[in-house]
């Protein structure tokens, strides 16, 4: 086959076009073969380092060792009402009272059983300057942060079946 002077040209052009990408091409590839090669003899030499180190051989064929089981849990048995005074007598602390009703506590309080801070229509200038300010700074969470009570009343988030009393003292 026989080509023509054009062709040749053609050919030569093409050929001479993506030299500099080649070369490009070429030395990327052989900077990746490089730090392939580098890294992984590192980390070789990290393991030997390792295994050395920890006095073991570590292979692939030996199999892992199991873990022991873990233990159940345990379950504790509550102190008597007796025991626990007495304990509280030796750490100090003040009497919890159950079932306490607390009169003072108003429903309508902020946060109070959970319920979100909604500010009032009719503000006085006072509070009306705070919010605004809040909103401003971006700082309105810590103005209604600042009016919930630290001990308001929240609903009990349990499960039903959680709730029944004596279940996990069995």
């Amino acid at each position: 086959m026989v080509l023509n002077v054009k062709s040749r040209l053609f050919i030569h052009f093409l050929c001479r076009r993506f030299v500099l990408l080649k070369i490009i091409l070429t030395v990327c590839l052989a900077w990746l073969t490089v730090a392939a090669l580098i890294f992984k003899e590192k980390r070789e030499n990290f393991s030997e380092h390792m295994e050395i180190l920890n006095n073991i051989k570590i292979s692939s064929t030996q199999p892992l060792k199991a873990l022991k089981p873990v233990s159940q849990l345990q379950i504790v048995e509550t102190l008597s009402a007796e025991a626990e005074e007495k304990n509280d007598e030796k750490m100090g602390s003040h009497e919890t009272v159950k079932n306490e009703v607390r009169e003072d506590i108003n429903e309508t309080q902020y946060g109070e059983w959970g319920k979100p801070v909604i500010m009032p229509q009719n503000m006085s200038s006072d509070v009306k300057k705070l919010v605004t300010d809040g909103w401003e700074k971006n700082a309105f969470n810590q103005y209604a942060s600042d009016l919930i009570s630290v001990k308001r009343n929240l609903p009990d988030p349990r499960d039903e079946w959680c709730k029944v009393p004596g279940r996990y003292l069995k």
